[in-house]
């Protein structure tokens, strides 16, 4: 049986921080409230249906929401979870009383929302915001509002311990008999594998079966205690060839957005990912006009859509279908009733839910990876490419489901994306001998000798680590009876190897691993590091 569940934005309720960083009273509602159409036919401001501009704190609202879930098809909600740096939490009161609240059946779990927070958009690619128009009114402050940081294992443990009671709860969400984890920014993560691997341990030990890992929006895929990951969209199938500037802001199409979609998943065929979809996406009333609306986005439009990948959701054995959102009003993505639709994108997805759900549908749609003579309607014909065929994607490469052209633009997007990084971090002196130290790593050996290798080995030649040696897969020694002896025998101080291929990390790391007794460690993470100095 297929389950929908929706991305939930535990914004709407006053925090101390907000009060203090955006003006007294200040929740996301402000932002909706605030907007105003900046093109001939723009739809802005969204209103809720009835005015209710709701407060979570409040019971009876998150009983509503509960009960209006159910009563059209979505079987559970994806909180966002705020965890920083020493146990630092911010918009937790939700899901805290709602585990409190037994009596509202609510199934749930957490997607970690693990960006530092900042006021406005800088050169630091994982920063977050809330709006600009409040930017100018508080001109003080500006620069960095939470700083994510994870520690080592006693920080782990003590957000793990956090967490337990609500993995516990009968209504948490679980797949493969385990609680649902989700990771917003897996890329910035450096220390994912580890930290999870750890998690997965301290579950058991808890009496858990483990925990399901899914990462969420991470185009390598390099992460060996991922589980799962998740083409979270509208953004994560968004192409910014696509966008049109007219009349001062960035549009695009609903259903040039919806075809990426739809090509991506059908050219999708690893059985770990799951698809997401979206209703509407407009976050000019965050962004003004830097932000991007979604154009003639509709219920009628969503519903067509949403089958469409729901079909394939079932078909292909993906037992959970995201949705975003269920009420990211300030980025136009919310299922929750407004003025102009009414219950309009509930209705779609009861009708999708109550068809596929059937018991002939069932029979019809198979729980593995079957085909479907009806598939070949799901997309444009020349849309329609076989997944094992993929134009000649080699099948274990983690872009397998890209076109050609896309798959040598997004490999471009993320190399010259970590370089961008990597100069920004120099300009404002967080280098990577910092991090190292700070690991007490001083004798590297780095793998892929590549421009970012060679980039790695100049940067650290005059300062405190010494580059033992650098070499890739052809190297002479890795053919040896006993690379590991060797590498004792002729490197005893070797701390890390530091590898600078992206987007093959997940499988060099392991691989390297029969090689090395120390750590391995991905360029990118050490990037991610120095951002967090």
């Amino acid at each position: 049986m297929l389950k929908t569940i929706a991305i939930y934005l535990p914004q709407f309720h006053e925090v101390k921080e907000n009060n203090r960083w955006w003006g007294e009273g200040f929740t996301d509602w402000v932002t909706v409230k605030n907007a105003r159409p900046l093109y001939q036919g723009h739809r802005e401001p969204r209103v809720p249906l009835e005015g209710n501009y709701y407060d979570l704190s409040d019971h009876d609202v998150m009983q509503w929401q509960a009960e209006l879930a159910s009563r059209y098809g979505v079987s559970g909600f994806c909180f966002y979870h705020y965890w920083f740096k020493d146990g630092r939490r911010i918009l937790e009161k939700p899901a805290e009383n709602l585990l409190a609240w037994t009596d509202i059946h609510m199934p749930f779990c957490f997607s970690w929302a693990n960006q530092t927070w900042a006021r406005t958009w800088t050169n630091v690619p994982n920063m977050n915001t809330w709006t600009g128009a409040c930017y100018e009114k508080k001109g003080q402050d500006e620069g960095i509002l939470l700083r994510q940081s994870y520690g080592g294992k006693k920080e782990w443990k003590e957000h793990f311990e956090y967490l337990l009671p609500f993995f516990k709860d009968s209504r948490y969400i679980q797949y493969d008999g385990k609680p649902v984890f989700l990771i917003h920014k897996p890329e910035y993560m450096y220390c994912l594998d580890n930290m999870m691997e750890y998690w997965k341990e301290l579950a058991v030990l808890n009496g858990l079966k483990g925990i399901c890992v899914i990462t969420v929006r991470s185009n390598s895929c390099n992460y060996s205690q991922a589980d799962y990951w998740l083409l979270q969209e509208y953004d994560y199938s968004f192409m910014p060839r696509e966008r049109v500037y007219q009349n001062g802001v960035w549009t695009i199409r609903y259903r040039d957005a919806w075809e990426n979609i739809l090509e991506r998943a059908y050219a999708e065929s690893d059985e770990n990912t799951f698809f997401g979809a979206f209703t509407d996406s407009d976050d000019t009333p965050r962004r003004g006009s830097q932000g991007v609306s979604v154009a003639d986005a509709s219920p009628q439009a969503f519903e067509e859509y949403y089958k469409k990948l729901a079909r394939l959701a079932k078909q292909r054995g993906r037992g959970l279908i995201f949705i975003n959102a269920w009420n990211e009003w300030g980025e136009g993505a919310y299922m929750e009733p407004d003025e102009l639709w009414g219950y309009g994108y509930l209705e779609a997805v009861k009708k999708v839910m109550d068809e596929l759900n059937r018991p002939e549908e069932r029979g019809m749609l198979p729980e593995g990876n079957g085909m479907l003579t009806e598939e070949s309607e799901l997309l444009p014909k020349e849309s329609r490419i076989l997944p094992e065929k993929n134009h000649g994607v080699p099948a274990k490469d983690p872009g397998r489901y890209l076109l050609p052209s896309r798959l040598r633009d997004e490999k471009l997007r993320i190399h010259y994306g970590l370089l961008s990084r990597w100069m920004t971090n120099n300009e404002k002196g967080r280098r990577i001998a910092l991090v190292l130290s700070s690991l007490h790593i001083h004798t590297i050996a780095i793998y892929g000798m590549g421009d970012l290798g060679r980039h790695l080995a100049g940067e650290l030649e005059t300062g405190p680590i010494q580059v033992a040696f650098g070499f890739d897969r052809k190297s002479e020694f890795l053919k040896m009876e006993d690379p590991r002896m060797y590498i004792r025998e002729r490197y005893p101080d070797l701390d890390a190897v530091i590898v600078t291929p992206v987007v093959e990390y997940k499988e060099i790391r392991t691989w390297l691993g029969t090689f090395f007794d120390v750590p391995v460690i991905s360029l990118e993470e050490l990037i991610a590091e120095c951002e967090i100095l």
